[in-house]
């Protein structure tokens, strides 16, 4: 089995702004419009049919507690003649608590199809991450 090497690189970070203020037990005063929280993360070194790791970063930049109950990745094209259908990332669904200020990691689950063709050897696939998540 040959190893294709891919490396993921995060272009964006997208988090949920007004929906967590809706979900929020209190929502914020006008003026203190919720932030955004960050999702970043990378994955190197993929191997055709082997499932590797991933390691996202979630950052809550608010005074108050959240907790994420999902986060997904949306892979968008290398440049490549690899289609983005060979790679698969499973997203999390859960409750994950995130303090005031700080932040906290979770593993999503990255894959390559086995029959993915040679020219995906070393392609760069960027990913874009999105959440939701409710204050505490």
């Amino acid at each position: 089995m040959s190893r294709i090497a891919l490396v993921f690189s995060v272009t964006a970070v997208l988090a949920v702004t007004a929906g967590l203020a809706l979900a929020a037990k209190r929502p914020w005063p006008p003026r203190h419009a919720p932030k955004t929280f960050s999702i970043t993360g990378h994955v190197d070194d993929l191997t055709p049919g082997v499932r590797s790791s991933l390691a996202v970063k979630i950052r809550n930049p608010w005074s108050r507690k959240i907790r994420v109950i999902s986060i997904s990745a949306r892979v968008d094209p290398s440049g490549r003649p690899c289609p983005v259908g060979n790679v698969r990332i499973l997203g999390f669904r859960g409750s994950l608590m995130i303090p005031p200020r700080a932040s906290r990691s979770v593993i999503l689950a990255a894959s390559l199809r086995r029959s993915a063709p040679p020219a995906c050897a070393g392609a760069t696939f960027p990913l874009r991450f999105s959440g939701r998540a409710v204050t505490r």
